[in-house]
């Protein structure tokens, strides 16, 4: 039977803990046809194996996860900017004496600014004359329908031994949640703002599991409570 020889390797530790290793083995090619078999077993240590056989012999490559995971974290916080409705401003406040809508005129028929500010003696931080607008009068929201709103991604990723290493990794997804007490990015608090657990990815690589979680930071005001609130 033919004995194989290794030739050749690579390794790497990626910075979620996660030990891969590609290894390079060969047999030579005796008198007759090949037994394939004792390469077959060989190859099912392997998550991915492929063979290949010229005049110098037969060769076998192994790529494979450690199943000893080392729990290391990685974490990001990926901020963005997008646009939303001014209808879903904070400010914004239809009926409110000091709200934008009040105070800047906006039609809840035509769903519009006025042209001109209804009472500039209201005003005293904003700057108002005339043809300073589009349509020609001194209302510096006639015109707007959206505003640039901040928007957040928390993630985390790992590889583990056992999902079970992860506290309350299937938890509260798709509900209202804290983010977890022991981050390595110190996030800061938004006011008016809270998180919604996404959820979770994962990846099982050959006796490990690779795991990302996701939470997704709200608009101001919060998310919806009557919808996504977690049950006690």
């Amino acid at each position: 039977m033919s004995t194989f020889q290794t030739i050749g390797g690579s390794f790497s530790l990626d910075r979620t803990g996660l030990f891969s290793s590609s290894e390079k083995y060969a047999f030579p090619i005796e008198p007759g046809t090949p037994d394939f078999s004792a390469a077959e077993a060989f190859a099912k240590a392997y998550e991915d194996a492929s063979f290949s056989v010229d005049e110098s012999g037969c060769f076998i490559v192994g790529d494979f996860r450690a199943t000893d995971a080392h729990g290391m974290i990685q974490e990001t916080l990926d901020f963005s900017m997008k646009e939303e409705p001014i209808q879903s401003h904070p400010n914004f406040g239809i009926g409110q004496a000091d709200s934008i809508a009040t105070m800047y005129g906006y039609n809840e028929t035509t769903k519009e600014f006025s042209i001109n500010v209804p009472d500039a003696s209201l005003l005293s931080d904003i700057q108002t004359a005339p043809n300073q607008n589009a349509g020609g009068g001194d209302n510096p929201m006639y015109g707007v329908t959206s505003y640039l709103s901040i928007g957040c991604i928390f993630r985390r990723t790992q590889t583990v031994a056992d999902l079970g290493d992860i506290d309350g990794l299937f938890d509260n997804i798709g509900l209202i949640s804290d983010l977890p007490g022991d981050t390595l990015i110190e996030v800061p608090d938004l006011a008016s703002r809270n998180w919604l657990k996404l959820a979770p990815k994962v990846t099982s690589r050959a006796g490990v599991f690779e795991v990302s979680e996701q939470w997704q930071l709200s608009g101001a005001g919060g998310w919806n409570s009557i919808l996504y609130k977690a049950t006690a």
